[in-house]
């Protein structure tokens, strides 16, 4: 009897530590499951934390930037702070921060395109376009530094216009013939203001003037009898201006005068008026 009933009480003693340890694992279990979860919630709530602080610089580095148009660092920083803080939280406000200062980022870089684009206008003396390009700049942003580089391209720009006007001056005298007193006009505004397109209309000129000085010299020389010495001279005026007829009218004279009948056919090759064709009539009859 005595044995049976220290047999029950082990099976009896058995189940109870069975049930003990299947109650000791699940409270280990929800345990573990506990700390898990303050775990995952110790890391959300550091995450909100780290976000709200990136959040936080974001928003000091904007208070940092001076509006210079002409830097976008800073802003390209307080993106890079909201795009860190919305990758761990996921806010609309940080997107919508973004846009913002990306619009920021567009005025300026709009500003600079057309900043650029004034200094390589100025560069090449156009400087009409380059105080438009500005005026249009100071319409996104007006810093002192635009305000007075505006007022020294409007200094340029009557400059380029009195310029203009001395070209259109030089023009009409020289499609009137008036090319020595054209030249003059041309001289003294290159004087104030030096272009490109005025050094070319100096250069045509001058080689106009001098060939002109060059046939009058000839003529003279002809009217003295002085044939080689005005020959000489019509051929420099040839080499100043290939295609003048007159030059070349007057060099086929005397080449009839001297007998070069080859030489006066081809000056007068090209040329099909009255005169051209009865000295060409000449030529041919010697």
């Amino acid at each position: 009897m005595v044995y049976f009933l220290i047999i029950v009480l082990a099976i009896l003693a058995w189940n109870n530590l069975e049930w003990l340890d299947k109650k000791t694992a699940r409270i280990q279990l929800f345990f573990k499951s506990w700390q898990n979860k303050q775990e995952i919630k110790k890391r959300e709530k550091n995450n909100i934390k780290q976000a709200i602080n990136l959040i936080e610089q974001a928003k000091i580095t904007i208070g940092q930037d001076t509006y210079n148009p002409f830097d976008i660092d800073l802003l390209l920083k307080a993106i890079d702070y909201y795009q860190q803080s919305y990758s761990i939280i996921k806010k609309d406000s940080c997107i919508q921060a973004i846009d913002n200062i990306q619009l920021e980022i567009d005025r300026r870089h709009q500003f600079q395109s057309l900043f650029r684009q004034a200094t390589e206008n100025f560069h090449h003396k156009k400087f009409k376009e380059a105080l438009n390009n500005l005026l249009a700049a100071k319409e996104i942003y007006a810093p002192q530094k635009l305000l007075q580089t505006i007022d020294e391209f409007q200094e340029q720009a009557r400059k380029e216009d009195t310029y203009l006007q001395s070209l259109t001056e030089a023009k009409t005298l020289s499609y009137a013939g008036r090319f020595h007193d054209a030249l003059m006009i041309v001289n003294q505004a290159l004087i104030k203001f030096s272009c490109e397109d005025g050094e070319s209309l100096k250069f045509r000129l001058s080689r106009v003037v001098a060939a002109k000085e060059q046939l009058h010299s000839g003529k003279e020389k002809q009217q003295s009898g002085s044939i080689d010495e005005a020959k000489s001279h019509y051929i420099a005026a040839l080499t100043l201006m290939p295609d003048w007829s007159e030059a070349k009218l007057r060099l086929a004279i005397i080449n009839i005068t001297t007998g070069e009948t080859n030489e006066g056919i081809e000056q007068l090759a090209n040329i099909n008026d009255p005169q051209a064709k009865y000295l060409k009539g000449l030529l041919y009859a010697q």
